[in-house]
């Protein structure tokens, strides 16, 4: 046999051939070279050797029946236990990777254990946040110092930054600021450990610069670990007072976090209601319904923002019971996210702040621009103007003197 793809390699002075196809070898090798001019020299075929190595048997699994395997281990899901539970029966996986027992962590299984099982020991990473929040400290204080170097008045050299009176920018270090002071949406009184980053050990002194106290910090953390990380980067996480209706998704980029009132009827085993607004609102507005989940209104306005709060949110109902049920739905976000989410909107592409103060800039340079050609070609015409006058003048003068000279007169 000859599939047409032979592998020659050079192996201690020869060329070995192989040729992996199985079946009596239908490979045909011819040389041949060109003489060169009074060359008397003559080609010969070298000697061959053949290698039959493997065989030439062809077989399928037809040839073969059960009594040719042997069985060395037999399938079956992994099985564990975590505390002892479930008492009595096992937790099995399809796979010897398994991440959905313990919330975040995931077990490698390689081996079966003895009947004391075996010991997991988890530590949290505390060193870790804290590395991230002073790199987050780091570089917002220097956008602080960087916008008010650029937008204030230097007392020492007598000079303005070249952004001094720029609204836009100048109001850029307070959008920063609010998330860092304010109540931090969706967390709320006696349910959250935090509610502002203060509460964690974040502070912003008198020149608005951000600051971590390390004790205040080393505190929180201890008494609530996933109380600071959600304070810090929640991402539209949710929850619900109900149990028949239930958060089921939220829009990392259009949901508003906050607290939402909703009210859903079923009647026959289906949604035939569904409302919402924000707790701080007065008119509910409809739902989408498909099936058991319903989804806030997904309108945009021309800009491409959300029209309305609940953008994106999905919740669940529990339709095994008709009635008309009431729940309140809160919708975290972390301090950083809200200041990652105004820092998007100031760079949007067409509507954003920083784009249109850009383009504002540029009309005013493109307008001062215009001015000063204007000015120039102003200049250049009074130029000319006063050229003409002057050389005007200059030949009276010299008429004048000639005439004086004819008649005698001495100019003093």
């Amino acid at each position: 046999a000859f599939d047409g793809v032979a592998k020659a390699t050079l192996y201690n002075g020869k060329i070995v051939l192989t040729d992996d196809t199985c079946g009596a070898s239908g490979l045909e090798i011819g040389l041949s070279f060109t003489q060169g001019s009074g060359s008397t020299a003559e080609l010969t075929l070298p000697t061959m050797a053949v290698s039959t190595e493997g065989g030439t048997t062809t077989a399928d699994l037809s040839g073969f029946a059960a009594s040719d395997f042997t069985e060395t281990q037999s399938a079956q899901d992994s099985q564990i236990r975590v505390d002892g539970y479930p008492a009595g029966n096992w937790i099995e996986r399809s796979s010897n990777t398994i991440d959905d027992v313990i919330a975040g962590v995931t077990l490698h299984l390689h081996d079966t254990t003895d009947a004391g099982g075996e010991e997991i020991t988890l530590t949290r990473d505390i060193q870790s946040v804290k590395d991230k929040l002073d790199s987050m400290i780091l570089a917002y204080n220097s956008t602080v110092e960087f916008i008010k170097d650029k937008t204030g008045y230097n007392e020492i050299t007598k000079t303005g930054g070249v952004l001094m009176g720029d609204y836009v920018v100048s109001t850029m270090r307070y959008q920063f600021r609010e998330p860092l002071i304010e109540q931090t949406a969706g967390f709320i009184e006696d349910i959250d450990s935090f509610l502002t980053p203060v509460n964690i050990g974040l502070e912003l002194d008198r020149d608005g610069f951000l600051t971590l106290d390390a004790n205040d910090f080393d505190e929180a953390i201890a008494e609530d670990y996933l109380g600071v990380l959600a304070l810090i980067g929640a991402d539209k996480t949710g929850s619900s007072t109900s149990d028949a209706v239930e958060f089921y998704a939220a829009s990392s980029d259009y949901t508003t976090a906050g607290q939402y009132d909703v009210q859903v009827t079923v009647s026959g085993g289906s949604v035939t209601s569904a409302k919402i607004k924000l707790s701080t609102e007065s008119t509910y507005r409809d739902m989408t319904i498909s099936g058991n989940i319903i989804t806030g209104n997904s309108s945009f306005d021309d800009n491409g923002d959300p029209v309305y709060a609940e953008n994106g949110l999905q919740l669940s109902v529990d339709l095994t019971a008709d009635g008309n049920y009431t729940a309140t739905v809160r919708v975290k976000q972390g301090f950083t996210g809200k200041i990652e989410d105004r820092i998007d909107r100031m760079l949007k592409a067409t509507v954003g702040g920083i784009t249109i103060d850009k383009e504002h800039i540029d009309d005013q340079i493109e307008l001062l621009d215009d001015k000063i050609e204007d000015e120039q070609y102003r200049l250049e015409q009074k130029e000319k103007r006063l050229v003409l006058r002057f050389a005007r003048l200059e030949k009276t003068l010299s008429l004048l003197q000639n005439q004086m000279a004819a008649a005698g007169i001495t100019s003093v």
